[in-house]
């Protein structure tokens, strides 16, 4: 346990929440049981693709096996999901994803050409099948959870508890250029469609940290006169208008660009009806920018087994995480 606390790990309440992980061992060698693990006979040889060498003789399944293991107790929507984890640039807490701390600016753990490459040496099943359609409606290079949630609720089926609007990108960058004055070097919209100019900016809760301001407002209450609470209070209150201008700006920059520009609140995400209103609106502004009628995201936007679909597929993605 206290290696697992070194790594930033609550070895208790993980058990207390998950169980044991499961240990292979291969059959004429003692099984490595423990607290924490669970020894299985296991006569196959670990090789790669399937399996990743963490060394000493230590491996671990690749990402495309552990798609393909979880592809059996997951619906679509949830596998897509934990695709768009592994492809992104953040981290849920290992033990409590719903409410415990989330990792940012980290490195994708792993790219869709290189899953789909592991899933390509995978034996053909339904499984594999299963997994590649999921990368194909995931959503690379999310760089925060509730930003993976919105991809991955716009890319799928309307059958599938989705809004079938994709396909889409994440944080492409938009270079300026002397055809394209902007107010910085380039811009990045949180999500992009590609069959049209229109664009999402998420604009999480933390945003605009108010709650960092209103923490450094009672702390210098609290010991009045310290200069250095006084000079971090003002700092902070700076803050919220210089990135409220930014915004207004990159939303300025992406129009200039051609980009029509939507941004969606974390209110989108937990009121209920929200989402299928935001749906709505874009669906009007694809069909005016493609000249196109997107008659399949309208049927399922008024289906009623559909919305209680959706419904439920937004809520485990908040609330539960698979």
């Amino acid at each position: 346990m206290s290696r697992l606390r070194v790594l930033g790990i609550d070895g208790e309440a993980y058990l207390a929440k998950w169980g044991k992980l499961d240990c292979l061992c291969h059959p004429d060698t003692r099984r490595s049981s423990n607290a924490f693990l669970k020894g299985k006979a296991y006569a196959g040889e670990p090789e790669f693709p399937a399996f990743l060498c963490l060394g000493e003789g230590v491996y671990a399944c690749s990402a495309a096996l552990t798609l393909m293991q979880l592809s059996s107790s997951l619906e679509l929507g949830l596998l897509s999901s934990v695709a768009s984890e592994l492809e992104g640039t953040f981290a849920r807490d290992p033990v409590d994803p719903v409410r415990g701390e989330v990792a940012f600016g980290l490195a994708p753990f792993a790219e869709t050409d290189e899953l789909l490459w592991e899933l390509a040496r995978l034996p053909s099943s339904s499984a594999t099948s299963r997994v590649g359609r999921a990368l194909g409606l995931s959503g690379p290079n999310a760089w925060s959870p509730l930003e993976a949630v919105l991809a991955t609720l716009l890319a799928l089926p309307g059958g599938e508890g989705g809004y079938d609007l994709g396909p889409i990108m994440l944080n492409r960058r938009v270079q300026a250029g002397a055809g394209l004055p902007m107010t910085r070097t380039s811009r990045v919209p949180d999500i992009e469609f590609r069959q049209a100019p229109v664009c999402l900016n998420y604009d999480g809760e933390g945003h605009l940290d108010l709650r960092g301001l209103e923490s450094a407002a009672m702390d210098l209450g609290s010991r009045p006169g310290d200069a250095g609470l006084d000079r971090s209070l003002r700092s902070l209150r700076l803050q919220p208008r210089r990135k409220y201008v930014d915004d207004r700006r990159r939303e300025r920059d992406l129009a200039a660009s051609g980009r029509a520009t939507l941004v969606v609140t974390k209110e989108d995400l937990l009121e209920r009806g929200a989402m299928d209103l935001l749906a709505q609106q874009l669906i009007i502004l694809l069909e005016r920018s493609t000249r196109q009628s997107l008659m399949l995201p309208r049927q399922a936007l008024a289906d009623e087994g559909l919305r209680a679909r959706r419904e439920k597929l937004l809520s485990t993605l908040l609330f539960e995480h698979p």
